[in-house]
């Protein structure tokens, strides 16, 4: 999808420069949401602000903000001065009224898999009752399956059943026979070491000694290659949905849960098609692996799950899947799962989330997360504004050593337009938002402009009350900028445009100008797949911002 931005009318403004309020010293609050468990994997309750450490660049920090939070309410102590902070190693911190428990955004990825039924069903079985025993009124659960591309089964919601349904339907997909990647591979790689061996034989024969042919391992490289480079492909796009549902979730507010349960997420992409044609990690050329090296890609899901304050539950259901039955076709479940169960770990270590592998395993998994998600702690701190962009690490250890504490190791202080593009793209997945002022918006006909795009005007309207003016001589200034964005299936998203607008308003027109609006013109352009545009605006001066969703579907078509 594409969109496009012209400027809108501003009734009496003039361009002007983005007014400010003057020099002001800002604070960020980090909170970090930690679960404690002791050494027999329990969950801890009861603790206070004074049993945790807190670290940002090896750094310790005072705690400014902590609450527990409980499967029933949670026990909160609220913001604490500056002066309480700085003493809350040497006293408790005070109780104070309970607040209500934060909304909780769970977002499940299942990758299309094959087992018999009789694993299939505790696997599925065990989500569904994660569901069920999780998500409340103001939760929200989303499905997505990944068979080489994405499908938004369930788009976010609470309720449970149409979820638990479609549950059962995933199930009944994923129930087959094990697909056999390594079978061909190795029976390729089998046929021409024999085809080469005689071809040797018949030039030795024929006194030929110079002949060359390719050996044992080159033959290996050659069956595997074009399989790990179709593997790749996949892995890209695979990594890419997973990076747009993390960016979807950064704009959500509460405690956020990706369940990602993936087929192929390693450390080295196809690495199971070399270990199938007969070679081992050991012996893969240098350069065969670094072309296959996905540590990056993966690394790339666990920055972006730490800048949007996502915890992952990486899992890799299938397991040891594989065991061949033709005795020339080696058994490389092992060393596939060591390739995939490399990156999991570091994405539930680094991200504050736990990971298993085999459908019981994760199964048992399930009342795990499920607790995770109702009893934590929520720990912040002050921390001395940027809004960069620029990430800072974090530790949180306890005082008590025997107790473990499971956090998200890195914080990203997102600047106001990455936060803004966060929540325009976070609007098209998620009805739902903490905007602080309404807009207005109205999609006119849409008009054909080609075979497969049409263009249609869109006004947005923004109340002039809701935006901060400030007064410059005999006029009141201000500024806001317009972001947009068009969205259709996961995945089917226009990249996000913004527009700043500035405008100054005659004080003798100021009290007649408050009561109206701006008016923004946008033409937006889209394809069949667009099903909605999320608008979102930012006053410049105080940082409030309001957002809206269009639907296109209710449009006729000129």
């Amino acid at each position: 999808s594409l969109l496009l931005l012209h400027s809108g009318s501003t009734s009496n403004g003039i361009h002007a420069q983005i007014p400010s309020l003057g020099e002001t010293t800002e604070v960020s609050i980090v909170n970090v949401d930690v679960v404690v468990t002791d050494a027999a994997g329990k969950h801890v309750r009861g603790l206070t602000a004074n049993d945790f450490e807190i670290f940002e660049d090896g750094k310790p920090q005072p705690v400014s903000h902590f609450a527990e939070y409980r499967s029933e309410e949670p026990r909160n102590t609220g913001f604490l001065s500056p002066e309480a902070a700085a003493t809350l190693n040497e006293k408790p911190a005070e109780t104070a009224a309970s607040q209500p428990s934060q909304r909780r955004t769970l977002v499940i990825f299942i990758e299309i898999f094959k087992l018999p039924g009789f694993r299939v069903e505790p696997f599925i079985a065990s989500i569904k009752n994660l569901v069920r025993n999780t998500i409340r009124s103001g939760d929200t659960v989303s499905l997505v399956t990944f068979d080489q591309s994405a499908t938004l089964r369930v788009a976010s919601t609470s309720d449970v059943a149409a979820v638990e349904r479609e549950l059962d339907e995933v199930g009944r997909e994923c129930v087959g026979p094990v697909r056999d990647r390594i079978g061909p591979v190795s029976k390729q790689a089998n046929q021409e070491r024999a085809f080469n061996e005689e071809v040797t034989a018949r030039a030795a024969a024929l006194g030929i000694a110079t002949l060359t042919v390719p050996t044992s391992d080159e033959v290996a490289v050659y069956a595997a290659r074009i399989h790990a480079i179709e593997a790749r492909v996949d892995m890209n796009r695979r990594v890419a949905t997973i990076n747009t549902l993390l960016s979807g979730m950064a704009g959500i507010e509460g405690r956020k849960v990706l369940l990602l349960a993936s087929n192929r997420l390693g450390e080295y992409i196809g690495a199971e098609y070399y270990y199938g044609a007969g070679l081992t990690e050991s012996i893969i050329p240098p350069v065969e692996r670094s072309e296959i090296d996905n540590r990056a890609a993966v690394r790339s899901i666990i920055a972006n799950a730490n800048a949007s304050d996502v915890t992952i539950y990486p899992v890799y259901p299938t397991g040891l899947d594989y065991t061949p039955a033709d005795p020339t076709v080696p058994d490389v479940s092992r060393a596939v799962l060591m390739n995939e169960m490399t990156m999991l770990n570091e994405i539930a270590e680094k991200t504050g989330g736990i990971t298993s592998y085999g459908t019981s395993n994760t199964a048992g998994l399930m009342p795990q997360l499920a607790q995770d998600m109702s009893s934590y702690y929520s720990l912040a701190y002050r921390a001395s504004a940027r809004r960069d962009d620029s990430s800072r690490k974090i530790s949180v250890r306890m005082k008590d050593r025997n107790l473990t504490a499971r956090a998200r190791t890195e914080f990203v202080e997102k600047s106001d337009d990455t936060q803004m593009r966060d929540r325009v793209l976070a609007a098209l997945h998620d009805a739902s938002s903490d905007a602080t002022f309404q807009l207005q918006a109205d999609l006119g006909p849409r008009r054909r402009v080609g075979r497969k795009t049409e263009t249609a005007p869109l006004k947005v309207r923004i109340p002039i009350n809701a935006l901060t003016l400030l007064p410059q001589g005999g006029k009141h200034s201000g500024a806001f900028t317009v972001y947009a964005i068009t969205g259709g299936m996961l995945g089917e998203v226009s990249e996000v445009t913004r527009r700043t607008q500035t405008f100054d308003i005659p004080a003798r027109d100021l009290e007649r100008a408050l009561a109206g609006h701006f008016t923004y013109d946008l033409d937006v352009i889209v394809n069949d797949r667009t099903q909605e545009i999320a608008i979102g605006v930012i006053d410049e001066v105080s940082k409030e911002y309001g957002l809206i969703t269009v639907p296109f579907e209710k449009v006729a078509v000129r």
